[in-house]
């Protein structure tokens, strides 16, 4: 039995706020766990986040860490 599993990021959303300001970057992975072996395989799932321009201190948020398709799309709603 090898499981693997396997993450894609499969929707990018933009979420504008009523009064003005920056939007949010909604961001959902597929998460695809499969086993070749096994007939009730695979199992998918999502998680999805919210990528806020601000941290809670006020500075700006820290996007190093996400997809680079995640990373452009912030930086061209945030300019």
């Amino acid at each position: 039995m090898a499981l693997t599993k396997t993450t894609y990021l499969s929707r990018v959303e933009i979420q504008f706020p009523e009064g003005g300001g920056y939007a949010d970057v909604v961001v959902t992975h597929t998460h695809v766990i499969d086993d070749p072996d096994d007939d009730q395989l695979p199992v998918r799932t999502q998680s999805t986040n919210f990528v806020h321009r601000n941290a809670p201190d006020g500075s700006a948020a820290d996007i190093t860490g996400l997809d680079q398709a995640v990373q452009d799309i912030c930086a061209a709603v945030w300019a």
